[in-house]
């Protein structure tokens, strides 16, 4: 889901895109499991994110795990000079207020 009022693909700033992660065995729907793996993303990694035939290659610049319960760590940055990405998803294992942030900057 991307957040409204961020960027878009193609524009300085940041585009901010929600999805679910679930490690659960009932789960069949794989809209659940989109952002399945998140955490084990690693800094230069390459994301891609494909629209209206094009594809917008991102290179990972951090993975971290927050709590939005803890307002010093619920802060996202939107940076707004380049374009970025950042993905967020639940943390399966831990409480419902824990996240995963992976933020990502275009190259190519």
């Amino acid at each position: 889901v991307h957040y409204p009022t961020t960027s878009l693909l193609g524009e300085n700033g940041t585009m901010l895109l929600f999805g679910h992660s679930s490690y659960l065995p009932i789960v069949y729907n794989p809209n659940y499991k989109a952002f399945n793996g998140i955490q084990k993303l690693r800094p230069g990694q390459i994301i891609s994110v494909y629209a209206g035939g094009t594809e917008y290659r991102y290179a990972v610049t951090g993975v971290r795990s927050v709590n939005l319960a803890k307002a010093d760590e619920s802060i996202v940055e939107l940076p707004s000079d380049k374009q970025y990405l950042t993905l967020i998803t639940c943390d399966s294992f831990a409480s419902k207020s824990d996240r995963f942030v992976v933020t990502a900057v275009l190259v190519q």
